[in-house]
């Protein structure tokens, strides 16, 4: 499933689509675009609030199929709660549960209007900014991998956050590129600790990385085993030599900042496997270890949405990669090694593989 966003600005009876989205506080105050929807279906949305078909808890929905009056084909009427106490947790929970609902009805085009939705202390743009991330993440599906859908073609889903006002639309559309950013890092690291470990190895996460330095503002650099043991990192590099796949240190860096501000460092631990080395783990459940790379997924995805919105700043950003089996070569309980600071240390359990990576990152 393909998501993509837009922004619009546009009277909801007027909008063509499969279905619109509008909210209402409470029982009877509405937001202004579902007030402009009930005035243009004779009352229809009233008409559903006098009966009781829309719940009053927070992010009840109902779908309303609508014939005349509008354009849209229906309308999903989404409860917001009373205004008075509409903050942000309750915000996140209504558009979680349309998000949901939404995903139920695979509609192809969906118009969300969100004039009216004030959360205290929070603009426009974020609140554009977080439907966008709601909806992708309840869209997300990890399937690529299945026999099934390899020969579907990929549906596409198109989303606009709308206004009915074009004096908002210039924050709207603010808000929806930081959110499709933030959508789009978000989801490339799920991907990536969702991919099994056959797939996504160390070099796997290296091609990964280096496809970002299309990116203006930021370059890469994967610093190889042999380039690890110039610069004396031989804690890093005792965990890797367990593996038949060669370790390697993913350096992003981003510079859009001034050039004598410091740079923020993002440290992210990329163990695509890790089995406990000869201190092993349980059979049970150890399929899961392919996620204990997801702290460099999310660096990865980080650096992905920094670029994307060409943020003012200059971050740098580093994964260690390897795996960590049991082998002849593998530490050994009791074993020493020497980190790239000098630091001798003891290894008395080698499932403690993270910090003698990190360590040398």
């Amino acid at each position: 499933m393909t998501v993509k966003f837009s922004s619009k600005s546009s009277i909801p009876s007027a909008c063509a689509t499969d279905c619109v989205v509008v909210g209402v506080y409470g029982k009877n105050d509405f937001t202004s675009a579902a007030e402009s929807l009930d005035a243009e279906t004779q009352g229809a949305i009233q008409h559903l609030i006098s009966n009781k078909d829309l719940g009053t808890q927070t992010g009840s929905c109902v779908l309303l199929p609508m014939t005349s009056g509008i354009t849209a084909k229906r309308v999903v009427v989404v409860q917001l709660g009373a205004r008075k106490k509409f903050h942000q947790q309750r915000f996140n929970k209504a558009y979680t549960k349309l998000a949901a609902t939404l995903s139920s009805m695979h509609p192809q085009r969906v118009c969300i209007y969100v004039d009216d939705v004030k959360v205290k202390d929070r603009s426009d743009a974020w609140v554009a900014r977080r439907v966008v991330e709601l909806i992708s993440s309840a869209m997300y599906r990890f399937d690529q991998l299945k026999n099934s859908n390899q020969s579907a073609p990929t549906k596409t889903w198109k989303v606009q956050i709308a206004v009915s006002s074009r004096s908002q639309l210039a924050e709207i559309r603010k808000g929806v590129k930081i959110g499709k950013a933030i959508a789009d890092g978000v989801n490339l690291a799920k991907d990536l600790g969702n991919l099994p470990g056959n797939i996504c190895t160390p070099a796997y996460l290296a091609q990964v990385a280096q496809s970002l330095d299309e990116h203006d503002n930021l370059s890469v650099e994967v610093l190889e085993e042999a380039d690890m043991e110039k610069l004396g990192m031989h804690s890093l590099l005792s965990v890797s030599r367990g593996s038949r796949e060669p370790a390697k240190l993913i350096v992003m860096n981003y510079s859009a900042g001034a050039e004598d501000s410091d740079p923020i460092a993002l440290v992210g631990k990329g163990l695509t496997f890790d089995a406990g080395g000869i201190s092993i783990k349980p059979a049970s459940a150890m399929d899961e270890m392919k996620f204990d790379m997801c702290g460099g997924a999310g660096v990865i995805g980080t650096m992905k949405t920094i670029a994307q919105l060409e943020l003012p700043v200059n971050v740098i950003g580093v994964v260690a990669s390897s795996e960590n089996l049991p082998d002849g070569a593998a530490n050994k309980p009791g074993d020493i090694v020497t980190s790239m600071s000098g630091t001798t240390i003891e290894i008395l359990n080698t499932d403690a593989e993270g910090r003698l990576i990190l360590c040398d990152a």
